[in-house]
């Protein structure tokens, strides 16, 4: 009875340490955040793909495949922390929750772990892909697909890619459009050139919805730029970040533009990320030290630390993920010109960086 009464005590003192501890309620709720909304993702895409889609498979594969390789180097950062605060803390003799309370009390894991990713030219070459497919190629091509009508909820996959990972996001994304193919000719936006009669002044609706879409491009602009101004360097300071997460979902939630643009936006947005790539190369490049290849320092850099991992694991699912993207396209093109390009693009995607490539894709495919 004693010993029934204390583990009673036990647990109920627990569970007060659980409740009174704002920091174990946000990281709970933020873990289950990511699982249901993971869920909640994963069944639209499936069910926008059709049991029928022949490429489902794949995307459905690389969603899981990418989660798995992220979030694994995403718990051993966890595990790493917490370890790493036990043993340099007075709280061995504490009970699990009392320790995990004054771990996350006294840890802030989000800086700890972006800083490490940031902290180097090295670190900096695999993180900065993500900050650019992000703020740029990634965005875009859901903006095409928003224009066509084929990708519905395209906020869900945002806010996923921001606390899950982005190459799951863009792995469900593609799923959503499994069957997609490369002409873009067609828009639920483009009977625009019926809404007047030859010969005849625009009626005011006309105009309106002129000054709307001129509205919508010149956000868009905007927004892009801010964008690529964010990630221009290691986002350190909280504007840049702020900019970085927040203007991408601005973006998704705008109304669908007109195709027109599209090519000069998708090109300026495919020569900034191949800059960046350079410069970002150079770079490492600078930081070799004596009989080191550039290869041995990122693979070196890949390992250093449970942060690194996740995010360069990301990068790496990234490229695969773009790369097949493009290639599943081309092949149902009807054009010579975008079958070739495609698999130009998807082959160099490695070296000249998923951002690049699929940024070019959408240029000369949707423009």
């Amino acid at each position: 009875m004693r010993l029934s009464e204390s583990s009673w005590s036990s647990s109920a003192s627990g569970l007060l340490v659980a409740l009174s501890s704002p920091s174990l309620l946000i990281l709970w709720t933020y873990l289950a955040t990511c699982a249901a909304l993971l869920g909640w993702v994963y069944s639209k895409a499936s069910s926008a793909s059709g049991v029928s889609s022949k490429r489902s498979p794949l995307w459905k594969a690389g969603s899981l495949l990418s989660l798995a390789s992220t979030w694994y180097f995403m718990l051993a950062f966890l595990r790493y922390s917490y370890v790493d605060y036990v043993n340099s803390s007075r709280t061995l003799e504490a009970s699990t929750l009392r320790r995990l309370k004054d771990w996350l009390d006294n840890t802030r894991l989000f800086e700890q772990a972006w800083l490490r990713v940031v902290q180097g030219p090295r670190e900096w070459w695999f993180s900065s892909e993500i900050c650019v497919i992000t703020t740029g190629a990634w965005t875009l091509w859901i903006r095409a697909r928003q224009r066509q009508g084929k990708l519905r909820y395209a906020a869900a996959y945002m806010i996923l890619g921001q606390i899950v990972a982005i190459s799951v996001a863009a792995a469900l994304s593609f799923l959503a459009v499994a069957e997609d193919t490369t002409d873009a000719s067609t828009s639920p936006s483009d009977d625009s050139s019926s809404s007047s009669a030859p010969g005849k002044g625009r009626r005011p609706q006309d105009k309106r919805q002129t000054s709307a879409a001129s509205g919508v491009l010149l956000l868009e602009l905007v927004f892009f730029a801010a964008g690529a101004w964010a990630v221009s360097s290691p986002p350190r300071d909280l504007l840049q970040i702020l900019t970085m997460h927040v203007f991408p979902l601005f973006l998704v939630l705008l109304p669908p533009s007109d195709a027109p643009h599209f090519t000069f936006l998708a090109m300026g947005l495919s020569i900034y990320a191949a800059a960046l790539r350079i410069r970002n190369t150079l770079a490492v490049l600078t930081t070799l030290q004596a009989q080191e290849t550039f290869i041995e320092a990122l693979w070196n850099t890949f390992w250093a630390h449970p942060a690194q991992g996740s995010i360069s694991s990301d990068h790496v699912a990234v490229s695969l993920l773009v790369s097949s993207r493009i290639l599943l396209e081309c092949s149902s093109s009807s054009t010579i010109r975008a079958n070739w390009s495609g698999i130009a693009l998807a082959s160099l995607t490695p070296l000249l960086c998923p951002a690049c490539t699929l940024a070019a894709w959408v240029a000369i495919t949707h423009g």
